[in-house]
């Protein structure tokens, strides 16, 4: 535990998500927390626990040449993230970094999966612990809902928690809604420095720019509709960045809108390409139905690209007049309106877009609001266990 005299400085991140390799973007949102409380000057070492049917390879990876990730992973074809093994596995993995010295003043769980494991190496190790909420599946009403075990083990941890985060306000309505849990922090996620300010623009036909996972949620076939209507009004084109099972379908749509000449579909790209693409649009495009959070809406605001965004959750947070249009009704012409009307007006100078995400979305920014709450947090563990020592001393000079 933390002296009185100064704030946690040690975390101990638990996840089942993280990038396994150079290029991997899963969970790229937690590693890049890591690096901002790194930068800010927080020793960070990272749990990264996942189940996994691959029965090949231990079960348990060593420490890496950062010493700074460990990987536990539990046998099972499902994602049952309180199952003992799992759990086991991350409780000997913290002991195991407390052996090679390093000792967490706090354990921040990231998501719901990784609570349960994290409130074990709470006790353990006698820290307090918290968690930040990332997934949709706690507000995407037209998705399925969370198991009933989930939910009940989600309560659980969560009230037990020194603190709670959402990444967006949305999130945290859900959250109270669905486990009861009211004092709720919204942080951001934090943006990588490599994307502010980078913007160059100089198009004589105006740039789309999209990103993100080719799947129902991010609705391309919305913005390849919205797309079409827009290139009526004014000469542009249009570029997708991300990869997915949808690929073959949306080519199709494309096609049948009469629009594949101006609509390009890069497949998944290193972060420095979409950097690079990101610094020739005019704007960028959200046309999700259900978004916890929007990290690549961030980083186009953070580029210094005006963003159009659909009513999809996260955004709402962010997307203001000055740096954007928020729609309110999911049709194409909505959305074609919205980009013409950026296209054509512009709403703000990129250098002023980009200024007002890195107050907003900067790994500083984001660091700064984490460390309040972890001194609270620890604040609150102390006055728990000041508490606790005085009841036992109670109870041990109680004649009864």
């Amino acid at each position: 535990m933390h002296g009185a005299d100064r704030p946690p400085r040690t975390v101990l991140f638990v996840t089942p998500w993280y990038p396994g390799r150079v290029g991997d973007i899963s969970g790229i949102f937690v590693a890049d927390q890591a690096e901002a409380l790194r930068a800010a000057g927080f020793d960070v070492r990272v749990v990264h626990a996942y189940v996994s049917a691959d029965r090949s390879g231990p079960a348990t990876s060593a420490v890496g040449g950062s010493a700074r990730v460990h990987r536990v992973i539990a046998r099972g074809r499902r994602e049952a993230f309180d199952q003992p093994r799992l759990v086991i596995g991350v409780c000997r993995a913290a002991l195991e970094l407390r052996r090679q010295g390093f000792r967490p003043d706090v354990v921040h769980a990231h998501t719901d999966k990784a609570a349960a494991a994290a409130w074990a190496v709470s006790r353990l190790l006698r820290v307090p612990f918290g968690v930040t909420e990332h997934s949709s599946e706690w507000v995407d009403a037209e998705g399925v809902p969370p198991a009933r075990r989930r939910v009940m083990l989600a309560r659980r941890s969560f009230r037990a928690a020194a603190f709670v985060i959402a990444v967006s306000t949305r999130l945290a309505s859900g959250l109270r809604s669905t486990l009861g849990v009211q004092s709720i922090d919204v942080v951001p996620n934090a943006v990588d420095p490599a994307f502010f300010g980078r913007h160059v623009g100089g198009n004589e036909v105006a740039h789309v720019v999209t990103t993100g996972s080719l799947v129902r949620e991010k609705d391309f076939a919305l913005l390849l509709r919205s797309f079409a209507i827009a290139r009526r009004r004014i000469d542009c084109r249009l570029t997708i960045i991300g990869e997915g099972a949808l690929e073959a379908e949306l080519i199709r749509i494309a096609r049948e809108l009469g629009i594949e000449d101006f609509v390009t579909f890069t497949g998944q790209r290193p972060r420095s390409e979409v950097v690079a693409t990101l610094a020739t649009a005019d704007v960028y495009v959200c046309s999700s139905s259900i978004e916890t959070f929007g990290v690549a809406v961030c980083e186009a605001l953070a580029v210094g690209v005006p963003v159009v965004a659909t009513r999809c959750g996260g955004p709402e947070d962010f997307v203001t007049e000055a740096v954007g249009v928020l729609v309110d009704d999911r049709n194409p012409a909505s959305l074609a309106d919205a980009v013409v009307r950026v296209l054509a007006s512009p709403v703000n100078s990129h250098d002023t877009i980009a200024e007002y995400a890195w107050r907003t979305f900067s790994p500083p920014a984001v660091a700064a609001h984490l460390a309040v709450i972890y001194d609270r947090a620890g604040a609150i563990s102390a006055r728990g266990n000041s508490a606790a020592r005085r009841e036992t001393r109670e109870a041990e000079a109680d004649p009864r």
